[in-house]
């Protein structure tokens, strides 16, 4: 397979065959049979540090004993919040959730990274599933200072679109000549064509990854257009420009969920 599709495709296979890529519980030293035998261990806090560590202790023959303050719940900030459920707070008015059949609400941490392992590796091996977790909407507004609007997808490829004409002519009229060789031109500029949705003169006109200025009709001439493209200096003017990078950054990068649940499944079966 590697040989035929490359790195990429040999990857995906082994992750789907859980051979590759698979969050893992890190094992603990071996500390040898009998190692808690008669010493007991009290365990200040039922929050996952503290669960994982009496289960850890347990699995070597410590007695323990877990307090926690809280007295209908384990799970620390873990909280998931179904129907019934009394809120507590203090300074807080006690509150009962009502929510229908199947609805809950997560009202502890937000997500789990994908760099998590240890963790991930207890929710696997507990059978726990992973749900997926969309950090943010393309059809999302940021809102400048001003009050001026700037859907989220317009943001990311009007911005990424100019900047690769700007990279494509200084590519062009030779200003990267001292670092690029002439290969590296020819490559590079196909790439960025592709990348910012250039056109064959290399200037960026809008891109239909946006939306449509016109869109598709039925019959087989009719194309749909790009929307003209928001000016540089207004995207550049927008405070809020920077959270397009949101999930470029480690903590909240997406986790392959489907590809994780076909590997087990196969494991089971």
């Amino acid at each position: 397979m590697a040989l035929a599709k490359g790195v990429a495709a040999t990857a995906c296979a082994m992750r789907a065959m859980g051979t590759f890529g698979v969050a893992f519980a890190a094992p603990l030293l071996d500390t040898g049979a009998g190692f808690g035998t008669d010493k007991s261990v009290v365990v200040l806090g039922a929050g996952i540090s503290g669960l994982v560590s009496a289960y850890e202790l347990e699995q070597r023959g410590f007695a323990e004993t877990v307090l926690e303050v809280r007295q209908r719940r384990v799970g620390g900030r873990a909280w998931t919040v179904r129907n019934g459920d009394k809120i507590e707070m203090i300074g807080e008015d006690t509150q009962t959730a009502k929510l229908s059949e199947g609805i809950y609400f997560d009202a502890g941490p937000a997500r789990l990274p994908s760099f998590h392992h240890h963790i991930l590796g207890y929710a696997r091996q507990f059978g726990v599933p992973p749900e997926v977790d969309v950090n943010s909407s393309r059809s999302a507004y940021f809102v400048a200072n001003n009050g001026d609007r700037l859907r989220m997808r317009t943001a990311i490829n009007d911005t990424r679109g100019h900047v690769c004409e700007l990279l494509a002519k200084a590519v062009s009229e030779g200003s990267l000549d001292q670092v690029l060789l002439p290969q590296d031109k020819a490559e590079r500029l196909p790439l960025l064509k592709f990348k910012g949705d250039l056109d064959d003169s290399f200037a960026f006109g809008g891109a239909v990854r946006v939306g449509f200025g016109t869109p598709p009709g039925a019959g087989p001439s009719s194309f749909e257009t790009a929307p003209q493209p928001t000016l540089l200096r207004v995207l550049l003017g927008n405070q809020q420009l920077p959270m397009t990078l949101l999930e470029y950054t480690l903590y909240t990068q997406a986790r392959q969920h489907a590809v994780e649940r076909k590997a087990t499944k196969a494991k089971i079966s």
